[in-house]
């Protein structure tokens, strides 16, 4: 973590520099700000930075490397994570297919073909006391 950050060129020793650390503060004084080459990047979070040239960046810091590791995560680490994976991976993946058999219905089925029934036995007596109206002197 021991990193330093440049913050000024030969060119620009007149110019002042700001730097804010993570928790919000201003770690340099006046006079450092006015003459400091180069900061030390103590603690892990982001550091923003008003340079010499007028340039602002926000620096990322972190302590732990391997929140810094890029390589491709492992693939029975990404299974994990994924829920794909582990020792009692076989046992979940069958007792999901038994409980993808003994799901239940939806009713919603059984509702629409009761509506049809009911439709059609109403058309039927609707039909049906038509005809003896209109036979009825």
């Amino acid at each position: 973590m021991d990193s330093f950050l440049e913050l000024r060129t030969t060119k620009d020793e007149a110019v002042s520099v700001e730097v804010i650390d993570p928790a919000g503060h201003r770690p340099l004084s006046l006079k450092e700000a006015a003459s400091t080459q180069s900061f030390q990047l103590t603690s892990a979070g982001f550091y923003s930075v008003r340079l010499a040239n007028g340039k602002q960046d926000l620096v990322g810091v972190n302590v732990d490397r391997r929140e810094s590791d890029l390589e491709p995560m492992p693939e029975d680490i990404l299974a994990l994570w994924s829920g794909k994976g582990g020792p009692d991976s076989s046992q979940q993946a069958k007792q999901g297919e038994h409980q993808d058999q003994e799901r239940p219905q939806s009713l919603w089925w059984y509702a629409m073909v009761l509506v049809l029934v009911a439709a059609l036995g109403e058309s039927l007596l609707a039909a049906r006391y038509l005809v003896t109206q209109a036979d009825k002197p």
